[in-house]
């Protein structure tokens, strides 16, 4: 899985800043020939190429004869987050609910955990595959389920309802 960005941007003039409308604007690969992507800025001289990788790339705006350039280079997606889902699960005492644990780069998009979870639980028992079982004791159990990899941890509260209140 190749992880994707974006490049965004704005074509203004130089003299004064204020936008170019309808500039065509192309997105290549300087380190491949003849490689691009194409776009027109938008009636505030915005611009975006949506789902890019990471890499360095030329960005030419282009508006009658003049021409502008600039290189980017956009950042790889690192992991950084673990999202445990459902984030909130009311359970009678013994019972159970299988959780799952999703990775999220800088961005906040989704993106594959590098490795095997570990899972742990507070009020209740946890597999190592994220099946959950209430304990005994009513009450609620916040970070009670947590997925971790190396120093990286996300975490889901659960409410173990009194059977007499159910």
């Amino acid at each position: 899985e190749v992880p994707q960005g974006s490049v965004k941007g704005f074509v203004r003039l130089a003299k004064d800043g204020s936008p170019v409308a309808g500039a065509d604007v192309t997105l290549s690969v300087s380190s491949v020939f003849g490689q691009s992507l194409m776009t027109t800025s938008g009636v505030d001289g915005s611009f975006s190429f949506p789902a890019v990788s990471a890499g360095t790339f030329t960005v030419t705006a282009t508006s009658g004869s003049v021409v502008g350039t600039a290189v980017v280079t956009t950042p790889p997606a690192v992991f950084t987050s673990i999202v445990v889902s459902p984030a909130y699960v009311p359970l009678a005492p013994g019972g159970g609910r299988s959780f799952t644990a999703s990775g999220r780069d800088q961005f906040g998009s989704a993106i594959a955990i590098p490795g095997t979870v570990t899972w742990s639980a507070t009020g209740g028992t946890i597999t190592s595959s994220g099946a959950y079982t209430a304990g005994s004791t009513p009450g609620l159990y916040t970070g009670a389920v947590r997925a971790s990899y190396g120093s990286i941890q996300g975490t889901a509260n659960v409410r173990v309802v009194d059977p007499n209140n159910l």
